[in-house]
């Protein structure tokens, strides 16, 4: 049988927040990051994984990367999470069971009407919705493999 400690992830001592000025610097958010991303909605770690992604961010922009938006599914997950709501949430605003699960799995595109609710709802970045499409076109445009 598991023990409420075994399931959760266990406490880690949280650095001071500031900004990132160097290579290493981000480097060393990546990493925190990565082991922070795990911890519940509403946690110390949630929180800080959070502010340590908009530091990132911030980096990045500076730095000139390029960042490519993330997959549909994962930020209406992440938004979901966020928001602390639920898929059928969303069946109101934007259809049934069937049509939320296979938009929020990545099976079907949203209509322009669902992604602007989606937009509306979660915050979701216009950004994001236009990479899909982007996507989607160059997939259709791309001759079939021989």
């Amino acid at each position: 049988m598991l023990t409420l400690t075994q399931v959760l992830p266990p406490k880690i001592a949280l650095p001071a927040i500031k900004p990132i000025r160097s290579k290493e610097d981000y480097k060393a958010a990546l990493e925190l990051t990565n082991e922070l991303m795990h911890y519940e909605t509403g946690t110390e770690e949630k929180d800080a994984y959070q502010v340590w992604v908009l530091l990132i961010e911030d980096y990045e922009k500076r730095m000139g990367y390029e960042i490519e938006a993330p997959p549909l599914s994962y930020a209406i997950t992440e938004a979901l999470e966020e928001k602390g709501l639920k898929q059928a949430d969303l069946i109101p605003e934007i259809g049934d069971k069937t049509v939320v699960s296979k938009i929020v799995n990545g099976k079907r595109r949203p209509t322009w009407e669902q992604a602007r609710t989606l937009h509306r709802v979660l915050g979701i970045p216009v950004e994001v919705f236009l990479a899909e499409i982007r996507d989607f076109i160059v997939s259709e445009n791309e001759p079939a493999a021989a």
